[in-house]
C-alpha cells in the first residue's frame, strides 16, 4: 500500500466526520450533549462507527491506550484520536498523540472554545507538537476538533483546526447541527 499523505487522509477524515454528525441528525446530536456519558455513547457508537464506514476503514476503542483509532486493510493506524472533556488536563492527550505513530492525530474537545479557551490552550498544544517533532519527526497533521453547544444559536458548533509538526496551523474551518441563528 502507498504511503498516506497527511493532508488527504486529514480532509477525507474531516468529510466524513462532517458527514456523520449530519447523518446523526439534531435529535441524536442533542440527546447527547446532555450529559458527558450520553456524550461519549454517542461518538463509540453511532459518529466513530459511521466515520470508519465512510472511510472503509476499521474503527478501535481503546487500541494501544488511544481511545479512538482507525486503522486501514492492513491493521496500520491512518487517524488516532484522544477525546477530552477538560481544557487543562488535554496537554496529557496531546503527548500521547505525539507519541503515536498515524498520519492523522486528532485530539476531540467537549467544552467552551471559541469565546476564551482557544488562545488559552492552543499555542500551549501546538508548542508540545513542536518540542516532540524536534526530536522524533513525523509526516504527519495534529487536529483540534472542539464541539460546544452555543446557548445563543441553540445549537452544536464544531471547530475544525489543522496543525503541522513545526506549529503552522491551516485555516480552521466550522461545522454545525441544531437550528441556525
Amino acid at each position: 500500500m502507498a504511503a498516506a499523505i497527511p493532508k488527504q487522509v486529514w480532509d477525507e477524515f474531516k468529510t466524513a466526520f462532517e458527514k456523520a454528525l449530519d447523518g446523526a441528525g439534531e435529535a441524536k446530536m442533542l440527546q447527547a450533549w446532555k450529559t458527558l456519558p450520553q456524550k461519549t455513547e454517542f461518538y463509540e457508537r453511532v459518529l466513530m462507527p459511521a466515520i470508519g464506514d465512510q472511510l472503509g476503514l476499521t474503527f478501535q476503542i481503546e487500541r494501544l491506550r488511544c481511545d479512538y483509532t482507525f486503522l486501514d486493510p492492513d491493521r496500520v493506524p491512518l487517524i488516532a484520536i484522544e477525546s477530552e472533556n477538560c481544557h487543562p488536563s488535554a496537554w496529557q492527550e496531546m503527548e500521547s498523540l505525539c507519541s503515536l505513530a498515524a498520519p492523522v492525530k486528532a485530539l476531540i474537545l467537549s467544552c467552551e472554545w471559541e469565546d476564551s479557551q482557544e488562545r488559552k490552550f492552543l499555542p500551549r498544544w501546538t508548542e508540545i507538537i513542536r518540542k516532540h517533532h524536534a526530536v522524533v519527526s513525523m509526516d504527519c497533521l495534529y487536529a483540534i476538533i472542539v464541539g460546544e453547544w452555543s446557548d445563543k444559536s441553540s445549537r452544536v458548533e464544531y471547530s475544525f483546526t489543522a496543525i503541522e509538526p513545526s506549529g503552522n496551523t491551516l485555516p480552521k474551518t466550522f461545522h454545525w447541527i441544531g437550528k441556525t441563528q
